[in-house]
């Protein structure tokens, strides 16, 4: 079902079958349209479930899609099962999301390849999405969100801007690999908020192979495109304004990875955040090139080597407060390079 272009469109009670060993298509494609209703369907894809995009596919201007809801479906696919793009020749506006399940399908070649996939790599802008009461079972990541610079439709290609992103309520199990939040630099994601995001990982990673991972500006953006990621649970960089709370995340098994990873993020305000399962000697999180942070009310599980690792020379103003931190054997740890008044606790 691809609503091209369309204004006033309600898809509810839809099922569509298409095995995901079957062909590889869509099941719901809302492409540069507005005032679309999207409500209790199951959709069983060869590709991605339900995709909001603006293809430019008609030629002359694209409009945006705005003014989008989806509602109470049921989805599975071994690609992704609910994305924004990648195709983003114009704007995203005004977009809901909320009460989906998502799961593998018994008998899959593979899990889906993500739960959220958030992908702005066309130059354009979106502002204004909400994603809420959300739960997957065996879906490779939970949450990717992605500003790119593919360029597509572009002379010259230019970083678009994704802005106002607000995540609450989702439940994962099964995961296999990270949640990402990654711009560019000089192009950060902006204004991001999760709250009450309870994952469960696979884990089982037994190498650190460090901070450093490529940029690929232009590729396409994929759940899967950085590979292993230096975090187990969370890695975001290139990001201004990012807010958590209530962050609970676990492996099934040991994982030697940080837990989470935060580079190159200026405004990060962590509230609640517990990792429940530890491995290994690295902290349970790290700021690295982190400025204007403040972590409250987290606890670390028993027997962590370190909670909170400090690094980079940009690093500032970070505050440390009101945590239980008893559980590991230091609470902070603070590199050379970083000020001697950059961290407060």
């Amino acid at each position: 079902i691809h609503p091209l272009r369309c204004d006033g469109v309600q898809i509810r009670g839809v099922s569509i079958i298409n095995h995901t060993r079957g062909p590889n298509t869509d099941g719901i494609d809302p492409d540069s349209s507005r005032n679309v209703t999207i409500s209790d369907c199951y959709i069983e894809a060869g590709d991605d479930c339900i995709v909001i995009k603006t293809t430019g596919r008609l030629g002359g201007k694209t409009p945006p899609s705005e003014n989008i809801t989806v509602s109470n479906c049921v989805l599975t696919t071994t690609c992704n099962n609910i994305k924004l793009g990648t195709e983003s020749l114009c704007d995203f506006r005004s977009i809901a999301v909320t009460n989906c399940t998502m799961f593998r399908t018994p008998g899959a070649f593979q899990p889906p390849i993500s739960g959220l996939a958030i992908e702005m790599v066309d130059g354009s802008v979106l502002d204004g999405l909400v994603i809420s009461n959300i739960t997957m079972r065996d879906v490779r990541t939970p949450i990717f969100i992605r500003l790119g610079n593919r360029g597509r439709g572009q002379a010259i290609p230019t970083p678009g801007k994704l802005r106002n992103v607000s995540i609450s309520n989702v439940t994962a199990t099964g995961a296999l690999l990270a949640n990402s939040i990654t711009g560019l630099p000089g192009h950060p994601v902006q204004e991001v908020s999760l709250a009450d995001i309870n994952v469960t990982m696979k884990g089982g990673v037994k190498e650190f192979r460090g901070l450093e991972v490529p940029e690929y500006p232009d590729k396409y953006p994929e759940a899967t495109m950085f590979g292993t990621l230096p975090a187990y649970g969370f890695y975001a960089r290139h990001v201004e304004g990012l807010r958590m709370r209530n962050v609970r995340l676990r492996w099934e098994e040991p994982d030697l990875r940080p837990a989470m990873i935060f580079d190159d993020v200026k405004r990060l305000d962590l509230d609640g955040f517990e990792a429940a399962t530890v491995a290994g000697d690295l902290p349970i999180l790290w700021f690295h090139q982190v400025s204007h942070a403040l972590l409250r009310g987290a606890r670390s599980a028993p027997g962590a080597a370190l909670f909170l690792r400090v690094s980079g020379a940009g690093t500032e103003a970070v505050r440390v407060l009101a945590s239980d931190l008893s559980g590991a054997k230091q609470d902070v740890e603070v590199s050379p390079e970083v000020g001697k008044t950059a961290v407060t606790k």
